[in-house]
């Protein structure tokens, strides 16, 4: 049986996130949402449906609506990975390259050897004697054939019954034509269908048509990838006290090495039942300098898919004794697991299954599914720590994990790599810790242990509520000036250097003076302090670190605006909401090129810190009431020599 629902996506620095999740018929409201986010926040929006397959257990998403910006971004077939745009469910496992031929990797031999008698030609069995195969259109008329006379035949039938029910009155008088033809008409497109299934399989064919046409459509099964909120450096949670590295790398490598392994192995096999068929040594690859002298008499060479050319034979030499054929080279045993990690998979395993059991109704759409992955990782980790297993072993317990409980393998292996990521998320927090404790009680024996994740879930999936009551903070934002021009300029390579050196002048700053970065918005930073001094000060050495940068990269240059302000707001999943934090990318707008432009109650906050502000006049900002004024902060010596003329 299949269920939908919808899912509502937005684009943040090129990165499709979920944002909320709907039920089947709530797809209007999605739009709504979508569209309302788009003319909020600015973000391209797009609406999914997922569609859950319980008898295969896979899912199916489809994008079903998207915003303006959305269409110009042509990406709708990629947004959950590349091979998803290929419409694979998995990628396939590659085969290894075929067996080059022997003459290749046997070494040649000085003199000319004498030419081997050619192998007879092994002649292919005779194809069993039967009728003759009839054609298409033969079996297709054959098949009308038949199916008119059934229906002839049954047409009469149905008279005759009709007939002999009125005689009796079991029908009362009246003209049952129309009911025998029907019945007839009936009966000989039932007749074709059957015959037609018989002669051409048709009902093979029509799947494979459905599945070809699935095939064609954009899978989403790695859309946990995607399922990233917007990330900051909030808290970090370390899940097994150790840094995830890339186990994308690492998987590749072991995939390439398993390959060569096959191939090796089944290019000696294929030598050997050569060797053995001619009468030969098995050949066992080697290098040239560590392989035997030859003997008198070398080898023959086998050239593949060529006839023999008649030339002079040479005298056959004495038959020799036989040498045993050499071993295939054995494949390489995987590693074998230690005590500590069997046992750890045992009761990792047996922990997801209860929690699978205990989790009614069974979690169907994306974010769901992507609640339990965390209550597992929480799981994994109590149970990789205790056991005292290295890193590696702690992933990959976790990521099989991820699998035997209905995950992809691809979708297990991206959610293992964005694993650190996930830990800065408060929300996504809760759900770990909640499988961590669960983890506990589970190895004390507690049977009941994961009961609980259903109401668990049931919480995770409500939209998160924002507070009553606003704080006060000080905002910060930075934008990069004519990004666009400069990677016309610099070029993508160089265009990404510029960004490197403004991503780390400003993180530098921000850990400096007790900044945190809220989010990066693809041409900036917006960040919160604690107060306005600690802003001011960070963003005078921002700026100061730019100019070094420019200095010490004249070819590399890149000019910043940066605008501060302090005001109440509304934290959100490490976000912010207020007039506070809009005024503040206004103020950021109207700075110019290399400077720092901050509000008049920064400037208030300021006085007695030994810092100059220059005043720059008031100035109207979309959606704020009224003229407000602006303040630039003297950093430079351009600026020294103004702030002495005033």
């Amino acid at each position: 049986m299949a269920r939908e629902s919808y899912e509502l996506y937005y684009s943040q620095n090129g990165r499709w996130q979920l944002h909320a999740s709907y039920e089947a018929n709530e797809r209007e409201k999605a739009v709504e949402d979508a569209k309302g986010i788009e003319a909020k926040e600015g973000f391209p929006t797009r609406v999914v449906r997922e569609t859950f397959n319980d008898e295969t257990n896979t899912s199916e998403e489809i994008v079903t609506w998207q915003s303006a910006k959305a269409k110009n971004m042509n990406d709708a077939d990629t947004m959950f990975g590349e091979s998803k745009a290929k419409g694979s469910k998995l990628d396939k496992k590659k085969r290894p390259p075929p067996a080059a031929p022997r003459q290749e990797q046997r070494s040649e031999p000085k003199s000319e050897p004498a030419k081997a008698k050619p192998r007879p030609a092994k002649k292919a069995p005779p194809k069993p004697k039967g009728k003759k195969k009839r054609s298409g259109i033969v079996r297709f008329i054959l098949a009308v054939i038949i199916s008119a006379a059934l229906s002839l035949v049954s047409g009469i039938t149905s008279a005759l019954v009709v007939f002999q029910m009125v005689s009796l009155r079991m029908l009362p008088q009246r003209d049952y034509t129309q009911l025998v033809i029907g019945a007839a008409v009936l009966v000989f497109f039932l007749a074709l269908f059957i015959n037609l299934q018989r002669q051409f399989n048709i009902m093979a064919f029509l799947r494979g048509s459905g599945e070809k046409k699935k095939a064609q459509i954009a899978d989403a099964s790695q859309m946990m990838a995607a399922t990233k909120k917007k990330a900051a450096p909030v808290q970090d949670i370390e899940f097994d006290q150790v840094e995830i590295e890339d186990l994308r790398a690492k998987v590749e490598a072991d995939e390439a090495a398993e390959a060569a392994d096959e191939a090796e192995a089944e290019v000696a096999a294929e030598l050997q039942e050569l060797d053995a068929d001619m009468g030969g040594e098995a050949y066992v690859s080697q290098p040239v300098e560590d392989a035997p002298p030859p003997a008198p008499e070398p080898p023959p060479q086998v050239q593949q898919a060529q006839p023999p050319k008649a030339e002079v034979k040479a005298p056959e030499p004495k038959p020799e004794p036989k040498p045993e054929p050499k071993p295939a080279p054995a494949r390489k045993a995987a590693p074998e697991k230690s005590p500590a990690e069997v046992e750890a998979r045992g009761s990792f395993d047996k922990f997801i299954s209860d929690a699978a059991r205990n989790a009614k109704p069974e979690p169907t759409n994306a974010f769901s599914k992507f609640g339990m992955n965390l209550y597992f990782a929480g799981g994994a980790s109590v149970i990789g720590q205790s056991k005292k297993l290295p890193k590696d072993a702690q992933l990959s317990v976790l990521k099989d994990g991820l699998v035997a409980a209905g995950n992809t393998a691809e979708r297990a292996e991206n959610f293992c790599v964005e694993l650190p990521t996930y830990g800065k998320n408060p929300r996504y927090t809760v759900m770990v810790q909640a499988g961590a404790k669960a983890m506990t009680q589970h190895m004390k024996g507690d049977g009941g242990a994961t009961t609980p994740i259903s109401a668990l879930l049931a919480e995770w999936n409500l939209p998160e509520k924002r507070p009553t009551v606003p704080s006060v903070f000080t905002f910060v934002f930075t934008d990069i000036v004519g990004s666009t021009a400069m990677t016309q300029r610099l070029g993508n390579a160089g265009a990404q250097k510029a960004v490197r050196a403004h991503n780390t002048a400003v993180r530098g700053a921000l850990q400096a003076h007790k900044g945190r970065e809220v989010k990066h918005t693809g041409d900036g930073i917006m960040a919160v302090f604690p107060d306005p001094v600690s802003a001011v000060q960070a963003t005078i050495r921002m700026q100061r670190e730019v100019a070094a940068h420019n200095n010490a990269n004249p070819t590399i240059e890149v000019m910043i605006r940066v605008g501060v302000n302090v005001g109440e707001a509304v934290e959100e999943d490490n976000d912010f909401f207020g007039a506070a934090v809009q005024m503040t990318a206004r103020i950021c707008d109207k700075a110019t090129k290399g400077n720092i432009w901050v509000s008049s109650a920064v400037m208030d906050a300021c006085k007695g810190q030994r810092i100059g502000f220059i005043p720059r006049g008031k100035f109207e900002m979309k959606g704020i009431q009224g003229s407000k004024a602006l303040y630039e902060v003297g950093w430079s010596d351009a600026h020294k020599n103004e702030l002495a003329d005033q």
